[in-house]
């Protein structure tokens, strides 16, 4: 069975704890990601999530810029008091230095893994930091009963890759679910014309494939046709493209849609 997501404006929103602010301004993002969400910073958390609820909305992604340490600076008093409601978060927090208590009422944690130290610190400007950072977070997140799903950016370290399969192995002693993405081009970020092809990056998917139960394509990804036509190897998918559902009507897979994020 194929799950195929559509998380909508009116019916699972993105946003933003700290509008279209960033402090890291990544190479493969440059913050631009930030300003086709939501603003909820500045104590409009609450207000924002009753309004996309009484709209018919079932949840929404909180997520954000970073701090220069590479957190997410969510106010999670209030994420605490949304997620009691029954509205389902589902949670970028990027390097969190604790788990606050809020975070087992959500519905997810999205973390995003980066599949190298190079990444980390060249990509994400984070020069103090490592991918072993991100462990840490996601074995406390996981110690402390949060779901969690996380995320690997294939190719964010340029067409040749780096560490995405070994990251990847790593992951799979951990959980058996992972969200995969691809870099994409994003308008005047330069970086991202540095993207990987569709024939590496199949062998990278093929091998989390043999790995997990559970694979997921998730929206933030490169949609030229021949990556597009890799569906077939995925259990959920955000956002199908229209050679996807093309494809898809040929085929003899069954599907459900819903409308929340795929992690959810």
């Amino acid at each position: 069975m194929l799950s195929l997501y559509y998380p909508g404006r009116h019916t699972f929103p993105s946003l933003s704890c700290t509008g279209s602010w960033c402090g890291l301004s990544c190479l493969h993002c440059g913050g631009r990601t930030l300003h086709g969400m939501a603003d909820c910073g500045n104590g409009m958390l609450e207000a924002v999530c009753e309004q996309a609820k009484i709209g018919g909305a079932a949840g929404a992604l909180l997520s954000g810029g970073c701090t220069a340490a590479g957190a997410v600076p969510h106010d999670y008093v209030a994420m605490g008091r949304v997620a009691r409601t029954g509205f389902l978060l589902n949670v970028h927090t990027g390097l969190l230095p604790d788990v606050p208590p809020a975070l087992s009422r959500v519905a997810c944690v999205s973390l995003d893994i980066p599949p190298s130290d190079h990444t980390v610190q060249e990509v994400y400007g984070l020069s103090t930091a490592c991918q072993a950072d991100y462990f840490d977070v996601l074995e406390r997140l996981l110690g402390a009963g949060t779901p969690v799903c996380p995320h690997v950016c294939i190719g964010i370290d340029g067409p040749e890759g780096s560490g995405e399969k070994e990251t990847l192995e790593r992951l799979a002693s951990y959980v058996d679910r992972v969200v995969l993405l691809t870099l994409r081009r994003v308008g005047g970020q330069p970086y991202t014309d540095r993207r990987m092809n569709a024939k590496t990056t199949e062998k990278i998917i093929k091998d989390a494939r043999e790995r997990f139960k559970n694979l997921g394509l998730g929206c933030m990804r490169d949609r030229t046709p021949a990556k597009e036509r890799l569906w077939h190897y995925f259990d959920t998918i955000a956002w199908p493209s229209a050679i996807m559902k093309d494809e898809l009507a040929r085929s003899e897979r069954t599907c459900t849609t819903y409308e929340t994020c795929c992690a959810v």
